[in-house]
């Protein structure tokens, strides 16, 4: 919904722009640039805002009598709960692009590549109380989640229209990349001092989409308004939780393995942006 609204935003924006520029007789060139042809390669730095979002889902396995850490199928049932949910963030967002267009006619097409910082961060932490902790009621635990990321990269095709000599409005799309790192942690209040947790680390491939609109200023410059929508499917965190070495309640006594504790969230993000171009 947050990304249907900044798009639908963009693009009432793009709307006025064009209802502006053509108030004035259509196709008058305001600018006084000569932009009889967009086709060339072009260069230029962009800088914006990125909404992350990020659903998030833990699974502690299946209770072995006697010996699973977490005991019973109540308690497991809790701290999957407590781990599921969803995470945002926002960041500022910036970097550099190279890109060829191709002109026909009014119609403009070509391909852009795109690198910048994405340092999205979310994360957060939910507990409750062990319903079933034998011997020891009303035991706290903690299970903490958070999912990161620090560059974006797309590499996009890219589609418009003149709607004037100086005024393309174009839609986009292709491939997105990006490093996600999904961390866990647990951590309890009982006697044994249960606690878990690791990070996982990948490169994603997923995808971009989105339009914008651009105008054509005197010499070889554009400026230009654009909306991007990225998703990069999801990276899970694989660990276990058991008994703290050392704890009041010594696990070596009794037979307690560790229960297994693995965190799957994925990311997505909306990303509104300006950009300055040169053409050569």
């Amino acid at each position: 919904m947050k990304g249907i609204i900044r798009g639908a935003a963009l693009l009432s924006a793009a709307s006025l722009a064009t209802a502006a520029h053509a108030g004035d007789g259509g196709v008058k060139d305001y600018t006084a640039a000569s932009a009889s042809t967009w086709s060339g390669y072009y260069i230029g730095g962009f800088a914006g805002g990125a909404w992350g979002e990020s659903s998030s889902s833990t699974s502690v396995g299946a209770v072995v009598p006697g010996s699973s850490y977490f005991q019973s199928d109540a308690n497991v049932a809790a701290v999957e709960r407590s781990g599921t949910g969803s995470l945002d963030d926002t960041a500022f967002t910036g970097g550099v692009l190279v890109g060829r267009n191709i002109q026909s006619g009014r119609w403009v097409y070509g391909a852009e590549l795109d690198f910048g910082s994405f340092n999205l961060n979310a994360g957060g932490e939910s507990g409750g109380v062990y319903p079933d902790f034998p011997g020891f009621p009303n035991t706290p635990y903690s299970v903490g989640t958070s999912v990161e990321t620090d560059w974006l990269m797309t590499a996009r095709a890219r589609i418009g229209w003149l709607a004037s000599d100086t005024l393309l409005i174009y839609a986009t799309g292709g491939l997105a990349l990006t490093d996600v790192e999904v961390t866990n942690s647990f951590s309890d209040g009982a006697p044994s001092q249960g606690v878990g947790g690791a990070g996982q680390s990948d490169t994603k491939a997923g995808w971009a989409v989105g339009g914008g609109v651009e105008l054509a200023l005197t010499g070889n410059w554009t400026i230009r308004g654009e909306y991007l929508h990225v998703d990069f499917g999801s990276v899970t965190s694989k660990s276990s939780v058991g008994c703290t070495p050392g704890a009041p309640f010594d696990c070596s006594t009794v037979p307690v393995a560790p229960s297994s504790f693995n965190t799957r969230a994925d990311l997505s993000a909306d990303i509104a942006r300006a950009a300055l171009t040169a053409r050569f």
